[in-house]
């Protein structure tokens, strides 16, 4: 199986299972195999069933990990423990450059999770949390994260019902950061104010 493999190969720098319909079970597995891998690059399990055990287990390698650059996790069936799990791992990796999970449903509390992960994240430069459904909530999170992270380049919130007072809170954090130069927001519910 690729969870054998997994475990054996010394080589391997990019793996991408995309759309494999992978079940909660074998992502289970295929994450414990990750676990001991020490060359992977680019890991892409997009449009795949990961529920908080697989996260949890992807957490423990992402805090592990030495050499991890890409992580793509859209549509994934993550959810809010998911991706407090995720930013667990994400706070204590220092090669992430990029974390895909547009298209989850991680709500403010995953969206809160991974902005105080950034705080004191200092690798990863391109977040993509479109169609993630952060609300204000997280927007105003992750504003307060950007006014002390110095990494991120490229934010995507795209249609995350975003309110006037979310989008206030990231334009006043694009003040002191002076790293960020891509801040996505198309889709969101912004007003007069925003």
């Amino acid at each position: 199986t690729m969870a054998s493999a997994l475990r054996t190969t010394s080589s391997l720098r990019s793996l991408r299972l995309n759309g494999t319909m992978m079940t909660q079970h074998q992502a289970d597995r295929l994450m414990a195999a990750l676990k001991d891998s020490c060359t992977l690059e680019v890991l892409c399990l997009e449009e795949n069933c990961l529920g908080p055990k697989a996260c949890t287990a992807l957490a423990e390698c992402l805090s592990r990990s030495e050499s991890i650059r890409q992580l793509c996790l859209q549509e994934s069936q993550i959810n809010a423990d998911g991706a407090v799990a995720l930013a667990n791992g994400l706070e204590k990796n220092s090669t992430l450059r990029e974390l895909d999970l547009h298209n989850n449903h991680i709500y403010a509390k995953g969206g809160i999770a991974l902005a105080k992960a950034l705080q004191n994240n200092s690798s990863l430069e391109v977040l993509n949390l479109a169609y993630a459904r952060i609300h204000t909530e997280g927007a105003i999170e992750m504003a307060s994260a950007l006014e002390s992270n110095q990494t991120l380049k490229v934010l995507n919130l795209v249609s995350n019902e975003i309110y006037d007072h979310g989008v206030s809170a990231l334009g006043k954090a694009l003040m002191s950061n002076k790293t960020l130069h891509t801040l996505l927001l198309g889709g969101n519910k912004v007003q007069k104010d925003g």
